[in-house]
């Protein structure tokens, strides 16, 4: 039997989250640090998981990834709880192989729907 675990995202989506205002990771650390005095042994990059980016998308930003199987492929919607509607759709071009594939671009998708950090600090 295979063992399941949780997918962490990519450098570059977790790049794109903090840019947006998420600070799971960082959050993350530093509590599992405190916990346990400090260790440095918790410094290496224990990153960002998909399910928990999902969870800070639907809670904060009223965001939804939904990864679905359509012909042998996984394709993506963006749904936004606030504006009522699906916001993107990756279409069967787009699809992707695998579903954890799926979800990383969704989370992509989702995170380019919510304007930088800087931008909101600067208006």
């Amino acid at each position: 039997m295979q063992k399941l675990k949780d997918e962490q995202v990519t450098q570059e989506t977790m790049s794109l989250a903090k840019q947006k205002g998420c600070e799971l990771f960082s959050f993350t650390i530093s509590a599992l640090e405190k916990q346990y005095g400090g260790s440095s042994i918790l410094r290496h990059d224990k990153g960002l998981t998909q399910s928990l980016l999902a969870r800070w998308l639907r809670e904060v930003h009223q965001l939804h990834v939904n990864v679905y199987p359509e012909l042998g492929k996984w394709e993506i919607n963006v749904y936004s709880f606030i504006e009522k509607e699906c916001m993107f759709h990756s279409g069967e071009e787009d699809a992707t192989d695998t579903y954890e594939l799926g979800m990383e671009a969704g989370l992509q998708e989702a995170l380019k729907l919510i304007p930088d950090v800087t931008t909101l600090i600067h208006h």
